[in-house]
């Protein structure tokens, strides 16, 4: 392809040669640099003023050439008409670029019939038989089909533009060193004309969605915008489970936004999000009037730049093959779900759909046949809703229990790591304290893990016991030996008849003993016997010869026998390592009690749920079989209603 170029001398102040030399001084290195190219073709002008216009192109396609090749063949003509040329293979080259807005918004193209273009097509076989609806592309070369795109554009522009305010430019190509934002100028351009209309200034309106987007700061950071919670829906359109992003949505709906971008390529899923969406409206819109509230309008507008969206919509209600039970509500049956508008024709049949509705609301008597069915259809979405609640309350407060025993098991765990405990495997120091208290409860035939209380008396009293023989200077080892030992009983006998012989004598046996000295002679006796038990109970057997320092260490001695023949805590010894492993279960005790609950949690059929931060997020996208009927129900209910308030309705 060729572009004609036409230079005088007249134009230039300066000698061609001088004018060259410049240039290549200016480029310098860049001078045989290749660089990609942009050439535009044809080229449609918009005129704004006298000497200001606008140029927007149908096609761009892209090439690559030395700076030099496109820059010098300029500065080469001499004033004649010589020509330069860039050579494609048009009957093969597919990277082209259609200029849709330009199609749509000067061409006056319809969407869908632009979208059924075959761009995918080679260039020359596109314009030829894409555009010029031409039915073979043999025999024609791109000169020629050109020249008749050229009439094309001419003829559709007189037709849209009869005094000229678009026009096809003499000059048949542009090239570029870069893609300008020029292929979607003009669509930019009208919409921002429309947007400078009162209406659409957000400031004018504080109340709107548009102006808290774009004001208000934002409640939610980016970072946890799509994170899910406990939010959820009542209804859902299809008979499959919803996506992550389709379920995180709805919860955004949910609770209140209403103004939410939603970004995919085709067959992501967001014609099914809208159907959901519709299905959640209809039904939160039943279950407020099942549960005795106000009605309010549930009209919904899907609206979009091309067609084929908003009928694609429209068709998941059409399909039978994809909701044969919507098939059967006379909602849909009766024309009264949906309406589409657009085209003329799609207008006129959701007019003529409005007028047989309304035949059909005022055809039918209510009766008590309906009344019944009306009541009985309340009563079960109240039922499948309360069921619905009961489930989510269900798992939120085993969710908040289960989060509120994993809290108190830190504090717990914290607990032992300040008496040094090594928590790492808390498993495992629950198992040794348990295992401990139960050879203890087997060795003395106690059921202490039931009763506290028992343990915390049997701590206490050996604490007690433990702080009396301190005070009396005895050897907690030697007491035990002591109280083990075969004499000790003997002992304990031989000392109260002693200490009844010396403290019970009559007025003459006392005379006697001061000659005979039998005083002497049976404490001699008594010692000499127990020297040992006496060492152990840590007085000098030596001096105890002495009949008065014997008399007078009596009352001790005394003493120290009947603490030792009292019972032991709870008729049993135990030593200090059983205390100590005592104490350590008491103190190990709500431990093992959140560590129990935590555990019978965790063997529940819901703790899959639980045990996941969105868990209750998927186990209510995972009941879509529920939430689907209950749209169903819904959807029967609302025709029903509309039937009982025909008046209100109509």
């Amino acid at each position: 392809m060729t572009k004609k170029n036409k230079t005088s001398n007249n134009e230039f102040n300066e000698k061609e040669s001088d004018i060259k030399e410049k240039i290549k001084r200016i480029l310098d290195d860049d001078f045989d640099r290749e660089e990609t190219f942009y050439c535009l073709f044809p080229i449609i002008r918009e005129k704004i003023s006298n000497n200001d216009y606008y140029y927007y192109p149908l096609f761009v396609l892209n090439f690559s050439a030395k700076i030099g090749d496109i820059i010098m063949p300029i500065f080469e003509s001499n004033g004649n008409n010589n020509f330069y040329s860039f050579c494609f293979n048009t009957a093969t080259l597919t990277n082209f670029v259609v200029c849709k807005p330009v199609f749509i918004n000067i061409f006056k193209m319809d969407i869908d019939e632009f979208d059924s273009l075959d761009t995918k097509k080679p260039l020359l076989t596109f314009i030829v038989t894409e555009l010029l609806k031409e039915e073979k592309v043999e025999n024609l070369d791109f000169a020629t089909a050109f020249l008749n795109l050229k009439d094309y554009c001419k003829r559709t522009l007189k037709v849209y533009y009869p005094f000229g305010k678009f026009e096809l430019w003499n000059k048949d190509f542009i090239i570029l060193d870069s893609k300008l934002e020029i292929i979607e100028s003009v669509k930019i351009k009208k919409q921002l004309n429309v947007l400078k209309k009162d209406e659409f200034d957000p400031e004018k309106f504080p109340n709107s969605a548009a102006y808290r987007y774009l004001y208000e700061k934002q409640q939610i950071s980016f970072e946890d915008y799509n994170k899910a919670d406990d939010t959820i829906w009542y209804g859902t359109f299809h008979s499959f489970e919803l996506s992550h992003g389709q379920g995180i949505l709805l919860q955004k709906l949910a609770k209140g936004e209403n103004l939410i971008a939603v970004q995919g390529p085709p067959g992501t899923g967001k014609t099914t999000i809208l159907m959901s969406i519709i299905a959640n409206i209809l039904t939160e819109r039943a279950i407020n009037i099942a549960k005795g509230g106000e009605d309010y309008s549930t009209l919904i507008l899907v609206a979009s730049t091309a067609n084929k969206a908003v009928e694609n919509a429209a068709r998941e209600f059409i399909d039978a093959d994809k909701n044969p039970q919507l098939k059967k509500l006379p909602i849909y049956t009766n024309d009264g779900f949906y309406f589409i508008g657009g085209k003329k024709e799609n207008i006129s049949a959701s007019i003529g759909k409005v007028s047989n509705f309304i035949t059909h609301l005022e055809n039918i008597q209510w009766n008590q046949q309906l009344e019944e069915k009306y009541q009985n259809l309340k009563e079960e979405i109240l039922q499948n809703y309360y069921e619905f609640m009961d489930s989510l309350n269900t798992l939120k407060d085993l969710k908040n229990k289960y989060s509120d025993l994993k809290n108190k098991m830190l504090i717990e765990i914290s607990k032992l790591s300040d008496l040094n405990y090594d928590t790492s495997d808390i498993d495992k120091i629950i198992n040794d304290i348990t295992k401990k208290i139960i050879n203890f409860e087997e060795k003395y035939k106690l059921h202490a893990r039931d009763n506290l209380k028992l343990l915390v008396d049997i701590i206490d009293r050996y604490e007690k016991w433990e702080k009396q023989i301190l005070n009396m200077n005895l050897d907690k080892t030697k007491l035990v030996e002591l109280k083990n030992s075969q004499q000790f009983s003997t002992f304990y006998e031989d000392f109260l008849r002693l200490s009844s012989k010396l403290k019970n004598k009559t007025l003459i046996e006392k005379i006697l003993s001061l000659f005979v000295n039998k005083d002497k002679i049976l404490i001699e006796n008594f010692v000499l016997k127990y020297r040992k038990l006496f060492e152990m109970l840590s007085f000098n057997p030596t001096e105890l010869l002495n009949c008065k320092v014997f008399k007078n260490s009596m009352p001790e001695i005394e003493k120290l026998i009947n603490f030792i023949e009292e019972p032991l805590p709870h008729d049993f010894f135990v030593n200090e390592e059983t205390i100590e492993n005592l104490k350590t279960y008491l103190l190990s005790f709500n431990l093992i009690q959140v560590k129990e609950q935590l555990a019978e949690i965790e063997q529940c059929e819901h703790f899959k749920w639980i045990n996941d931060k969105a868990g209750i997020f998927k186990f209510w996208k995972s009941n879509y079989e529920k939430t689907k009927n209950l749209f169903l129900l819904a959807s029967e209910f609302l025709y029903l209603y509309a039937l009982k308030n025909r008046a209100y309705i109509i």
